[in-house]
């Protein structure tokens, strides 16, 4: 999907994506790590409760991405923005160090969030149309009418299915 996009100048390769989020998780861990040792999660919970909740709005960024939703990817990376924000200052409080170590996640995020309005129309562009998922199993055609929110439905396509065990293992 990111490389079908038309993309700024200032766009870093698709191969940069892999060690910069292995880096950034590897910070994370230990960032939390910090604040759960020193006090605890009942000592630390809105800290670490903040900590979970932009864990999961990361995950549903990735599977936006992975299903061509970039219009929705688009409004979730602002929300995972502001909840990375509310983590630092939670963490801040309860361990300065565990909150410094996430600022690289938020100038990722900051950046990611810059490149994904500057790829604003070719992402609408292709969230318009028919998608592939990964799999090609399936395919989700998802179609925008005026004023109304965008509807999407999946179809399987049975000539994508192989007919026989024999016929995947030649793929």
């Amino acid at each position: 999907f990111y490389g079908e996009l038309s993309q700024p100048h200032w766009a870093p390769p698709a191969w940069l994506f892999g060690p910069v989020w292995s880096v950034l998780y590897l910070l994370m861990g230990i960032a939390a790590w910090f604040v759960w040792r020193e006090h605890g999660f009942r000592g630390a919970s809105t800290a670490l409760k903040l900590f979970f909740a932009q864990l999961f709005a990361n995950a549903l960024d990735l599977d936006f991405f992975a299903w061509h939703l970039g219009a929705l990817s688009l409004a979730e990376i602002v929300v995972l923005w502001l909840i990375i924000a509310s983590t630092i200052v939670a963490f801040w409080r309860s361990h300065r160090v565990a909150a410094l170590l996430l600022v690289p996640y938020l100038a990722w995020e900051s950046f990611a969030t810059a490149l994904t309005t500057s790829l604003g129309d070719s992402i609408l562009r292709l969230s318009a149309n028919t998608l592939r998922r990964p799999n090609h199993h399936s395919t989700w055609r998802c179609a925008t009418e005026p004023r109304q929110a965008v509807s999407c439905s999946a179809a399987v396509l049975p000539a994508a299915l192989p007919a026989t065990p024999a016929a995947a293992e030649g793929e």
